[in-house]
Parts: C-alpha cells; sequence; structure tokens
C-alpha cells in the first residue's frame, strides 16, 4: 500500500519531519486537493502563499506530539489507530472515522 510508507514510525516517535515522509505518488496527488481549488478561485499569489503557508505549517504540527496543547491529536490518533481520523475531523464525522474514545483526544487551544 502506498501510504504505508508514511505510517513506517510507531505513533510514539512521530516528530514534524516525519510530516514528509510518504510515496512520491502522495506527493503529487495530494496537493491537488489545496492548489487546484485555488487556481480555480483566482486567488491572489499572496492569498496563494499565506494559505500555504499556514496549511504546511499545521500538517508539521499535526505529526509532532509536542504540539497537541495547541491543534490537538486528532491526526496522531490517525497514526496510533489507522481505521480512523483519516483527515478533517469534520470530514471524519461525515464519514464516520472518527476515532471513539474520547479520553484519548487532547484538545488543543486553537484545533481539535
Amino acid at each position: 500500500m502506498i501510504h504505508k510508507i508514511h505510517h513506517k514510525k510507531l505513533y510514539d516517535e512521530l516528530v514534524y519531519s516525519d510530516t514528509n515522509e510518504g510515496h512520491i505518488i502522495e506527493h503529487v496527488v495530494q496537493p491537488l486537493g489545496f492548489f487546484v481549488p485555488c487556481f480555480i478561485s483566482g486567488w491572489s499569489y499572496k492569498e496563494f502563499i499565506l494559505a500555504y503557508l499556514i496549511i504546511a505549517a499545521r500538517a508539521l504540527m499535526r505529526h509532532d506530539y509536542r504540539c497537541s496543547w495547541l491543534i490537538g491529536n486528532h491526526h496522531l490518533l490517525h497514526h496510533k489507530y489507522r481505521n480512523y481520523n483519516y483527515g478533517e475531523y469534520w470530514i471524519d464525522c461525515i464519514c464516520g472515522t472518527v476515532y471513539p474514545n474520547k479520553d484519548e483526544y487532547i484538545y488543543g487551544l486553537i484545533y481539535t
């Protein structure tokens, strides 16, 4: 499976630099969910760069337990329980893939 490369480190060993560990196909396909809507909606370069920086910083924090106090551990739980928490919290709610044990959640200051 392609995404297995991204999960080669254990849950409790992840740090921010593991964010970009993955298969080349993921590195090509995944950004399309950001780039395509930006270009279709006609964002300026400044808006594009600002949004990209925010998303990139958040991606780094989502893979580092030390940042859980700020953004929560929703995605980290995906690395612990691979059948849950695939993406954004609201998407996981719609798809029924939210990890059910709320006792393990850390709710961050600005993000779940």
